[in-house]
Order: structure tokens, then sequence, then C-alpha cells
């Protein structure tokens, strides 16, 4: 087995195990002491589950936050990869006020940027709508190659653009995500007139 595969590996034990602790947590089905441990130990492994995450990310752009300026005629947007959470918005914090988890995402994008595959990404829509999206693709077809859940996720979002649907459903997408409805009635492609 070569390195790289051996460190997939480990990496995806070590993504399981993360996950079972969470849900050991949830369920609060262990006494006070080991909750403290298991939360502690939480908190100084998600930063390097995020950090690894990151870098094996070949990232994917969307974009959110538009921002017309009248002066230019033009329309500027934060940048962001719905696969990793990596986003140029969060340069303009102050890194103290960020959770751990975008600590993490704020100093690799400080130090790297976001560097992605060439292509059109022409989708606008919020940083955590699109990673809810993205998880729940994952999270219904284990095993899923990345090139083929970002065409899940594109075949979604053109779903969500293209179809009419009634305010019910709308609502009803809102509460799956763990969203409100306006985020979800904003979603649009970037070349929209």
């Amino acid at each position: 087995m070569n390195g790289k595969r051996k460190k997939y590996k480990e990496f995806k034990k070590f993504e399981a195990d993360l996950k079972e602790m969470d849900m050991k947590i949830k369920n609060l089905k262990i006494n006070s002491k080991e909750f403290n441990k298991l939360v502690e130990l939480k908190k100084r492994l998600v930063p390097m589950y995020i950090g690894e995450k990151i870098q094996r990310c070949q990232h994917y752009i969307a974009y959110d936050n538009p921002v017309y300026h009248i002066s230019t005629d033009t329309t500027t947007y934060d940048y962001y990869c719905p696969k990793c959470g990596l986003a140029s918005e969060l340069a303009s914090y102050d890194r103290e006020d960020l959770s751990d988890e975008d600590k993490v995402r704020y100093d690799y994008f400080k130090s790297s940027g976001i560097a992605s595959k060439k292509g059109n990404y022409n989708y606008v829509v919020d940083r955590d709508i699109a990673m809810s999206i993205y998880e729940k693709i994952l999270e219904k077809n284990p095993g899923i190659n990345s090139k083929t859940a970002i065409k899940y996720f594109e075949i979604a979002l053109d779903n969500m653009i293209d179809k009419p649907v009634t305010d019910e459903a709308i609502e009803h997408r809102a509460e799956r995500l763990e969203t409100n409805a306006l985020s979800i009635r904003n979603i649009h492609r970037k070349n929209k007139n």
C-alpha cells in the first residue's frame, strides 16, 4: 500500500472516530467525567481534522455576499469552497471572533489563499447552505468520489434555481438544510441579469 493511500485510510478512520465521538456526546450515554474528556479531546482534534481536510481538498469555488458598486457598475463577491469551508470572507474578520474550525480556515487562507481548478463556477449561494448541501450528498452517498459529489452538488443547485416550487417546499428545504427560506430563495447563478 503506497503512503498516500495509507494516509487517506488513516484520515478516514480519524473522520469516523470524530463522528463516533459526536454520537456519544449527543446521546450523553456516558458519565460527566468521560463527557468532559471527550469534549476536550474533540476541541484538540477538530482543528487538525479541518486542516487536513483543507489540504486534501481540490477546491471548488462558489460565491456569496454580492456587493454592487454603483460608481463602477460592477458586483464583487466573497468566494469559498463548499467542500472544505475555506472562504475569502474569513480574512475580513478578527481571528479571535471566529469558531475554532474557522480559525483553522482563516490561518490557511491568510497563508495560502484558495487555488482551484479552472472551471466555470457560477453559483451564488450562502456558504453554510452550500456546505450543508455538499455534506448531505456525502452522507446519502457513502464512498462517492469528489468529482461525482460536485456534479450532484451542481445538479442540486440547478434544480433549486430552475424549478419553480411553492413557498411550502422552500420552507421544507430550509428546514432540511437547517437554514431560513430567504437564504434558499437567494440562490442564483453569478451571471444572473
